[in-house]
């Protein structure tokens, strides 16, 4: 696997955060599917940002708007934190 990090430390507590967030992300899974509350896939509740803004967390419009916030996030760490293999040495 490849390091996250050059400290051995930090890469295995990086890797750990990974591990924690897909096994958490599997069992919200689960859970939606099962109890068919979908609201429970929404990101803006999954990190709790109704703590600041209140309501924030539903309807439709607030379910599509937390993924593209999380597709704008993805985007921008793709650009700004990876490095492309391309690169002829």
């Amino acid at each position: 696997m490849h390091s996250l990090s050059k400290n051995r430390y930090i890469d295995a507590l990086f890797k750990t955060i990974l591990v924690a967030a897909i096994f958490h992300l599997l069992l919200l899974l689960v859970y939606t599917f099962t109890t068919r509350i979908w609201t429970n896939l929404n990101i803006f509740n999954i990190i709790d940002i109704n703590l600041f803004f209140g309501q924030v967390v539903e309807g439709v419009a607030s379910f599509i708007l937390s993924w593209f916030f999380i597709l704008i996030i993805y985007l921008l760490v793709f650009k700004l934190l990876t490095s492309s293999n391309d690169k002829k040495s």
